[in-house]
């Protein structure tokens, strides 16, 4: 799970991004304990074919496999619609840009 807050936000403008359930593992089949986090993990966002990566070397923690961080919007985005997407996990956050 994957959301932005605030929803709606002009370019260069600090948004937080909260992921919950990021674990590298399930344990469905019975082992001992709890997995780890996912680490290493990298925050694009995209908008009209053009990417930006603004954070990496996330880490989730916690029992809920976690992570809060502040991400300023690129100077680039156009007013509109854009996504907010962990690379290679779970669906995207959509964020607003204002005029």
């Amino acid at each position: 799970m994957l959301s932005v807050t605030p929803t709606t936000a002009h370019a260069r403008d600090t948004v937080h991004v909260f992921g919950k359930w990021f674990a590298a593992d399930c344990y469905d089949t019975g082992q001992a304990g709890q997995p780890p986090g996912l680490t290493h993990l990298r925050l694009v966002i995209t908008q009209a074919g053009r990417a930006w990566t603004v954070a990496s070397d996330i880490t989730a923690s916690g029992k809920d496999f976690t992570f809060d961080v502040p991400v300023r919007l690129p100077h680039a985005l156009q007013p509109g619609t854009a996504q907010l997407k962990v690379v290679d996990y779970g669906a995207p956050a959509r964020i607003q840009v204002s005029p």
